[in-house]
């Protein structure tokens, strides 16, 4: 699986490897075109004094431009089409095709192969679970990188030649495997190695022990080479000694961080546990909680509804009673009265309702006692059972 990479960061390695692309293409028209006039353009970037051929010089301008198009959303045809002719003037080479013969073998191979890869740099074609274009980009820049170490070991008389002999071919060479690279990030290495994640941090840490230590120790193995400090056999002798070892140190490494990323893992991994069980504990609570209210609720309801019937039986009873029935406040004021309260004492409804019924209601002759006593029970609460004489509306 593909690492993320974010979506900026994928567009800026995009228009990296499009400017490589651009570049590969501007350089090979230039010294394929001075190659056809009979000028050498680019003499003075060249360690031996072979010209670079025609073809492989187109050969890489083609490659170049079939790189860049195919980036873009409106010419990936024509891309593909360049490709194509690419490919065509490295097999031009094998079969003696004229215009071809003055580009080595080896170039015409690794133009072959960097051609290939153009045609498939939008394919879906994966070998080991990376698309086969990535891998044939890491081998145009392992082959280039062979090739650039090769050059510097030309002086050297116990070496017959190096795989490829030409610096601006390799330097176009190294320069299109980069661009395959960065042209699909999120399938390469390059988005895990350009993220800040701990998985970044680590992929980073293993790139620079896997890929830097070769490469500075064969800088290291040319520079002793050609100063005469070692001979051939040592040197090659105490590379490989070197590459072991360090190796062994990258593996001893690499077992530590996974030791620690390991043991992160499972601080994280119980810290997870403990956070499910407390939530699975506050969830318990919570239905707990939850059923103990909606018991108080129905219980709460049921008596609501006990009570509304229990005060419609009352109404009912009050309301067809021979005795006069009124209702107070808990200031004292009238709030309703039956129809029997009305027949005895003949104040109508409307006229009682916010008059206190002591105010209207008593005979000026009934006992003081009495009515005091009324008042005390209706001011309470309380039951109270008190004969007094009343005045009707009429007198």
């Amino acid at each position: 699986m593909a690492p993320p990479a974010s979506a900026p960061l994928d567009s800026h390695f995009r228009r990296v490897a499009g400017w490589l692309g651009i570049a590969v293409a501007g350089f090979g028209t230039l010294a394929g075109s001075g190659a056809v006039a009979g000028i050498d353009i680019v003499g003075f970037l060249r360690p031996t004094p072979q010209p670079m051929p025609a073809a492989g010089a187109f050969g890489l301008a083609l490659c170049g431009l079939a790189l860049r198009l195919q980036l873009t959303e409106r010419f990936p045809g024509l891309g593909r089409t360049a490709a194509g002719l690419a490919l065509a003037v490295a097999a031009g080479r094998a079969f003696g095709f004229p215009g071809t013969a003055g580009m080595p073998i080896q170039a015409a191979v690794a133009l072959a192969v960097i051609a290939t890869a153009m045609l498939g740099l939008r394919a879906k074609l994966r070998f080991a679970g990376r698309p086969a274009v990535l891998w044939l980009g890491n081998l145009a820049v392992a082959s280039a990188c062979a090739g650039l170490f090769g050059l510097a070991l030309l002086d050297l008389q116990d070496v017959t030649r190096p795989m490829i002999s030409a610096l601006p071919f390799l330097v176009c060479l190294l320069l299109l495997g980069l661009g395959l690279l960065l042209a699909r990030p999120e399938e390469s290495a390059l988005g895990t190695l350009a993220s800040i994640t701990a998985r970044g941090a680590v992929a980073r840490r293993i790139f620079l022990g896997v890929a830097l230590p070769p490469v500075l120790l064969a800088t290291a193995f040319v520079f002793f080479l050609n100063r005469n400090l070692l001979s051939l056999p040592d040197a090659a002798f105490l590379l490989t000694v070197l590459l072991v070892l360090a190796g062994l140190l990258l593996a001893l490494y690499s077992a530590e961080s996974a030791g620690d990323i390991d043991s992160r893992r499972e601080a994280a991994e119980q810290a997870r546990v403990l956070l499910t069980a407390r939530l699975h504990e506050q969830a318990a609570q919570l239905q707990d909680t939850v059923a103990q209210r909606t018991r108080e609720l129905r219980d709460a309801n049921a008596s609501l509804r006990a009570a509304a019937e229990s005060n419609a039986l009352l109404a009912l009873v009050a309301q067809h009673t021979a005795s006069g029935v009124l209702i107070a406040d808990a200031s004292g004021a009238i709030q309703w009265v039956n129809d029997a309260f009305v027949r005895l004492t003949g104040y109508e409804l409307g006229w009682v309702v916010g008059r206190r019924p002591f105010e209207f209601l008593p005979e000026p002759g009934a006992e003081p006692a009495a009515v005091a006593r009324l008042q005390e029970a209706v001011a309470l609460g309380v039951a109270a059972r008190e004969e007094i004489k009343i005045r009707r509306q009429s007198g």
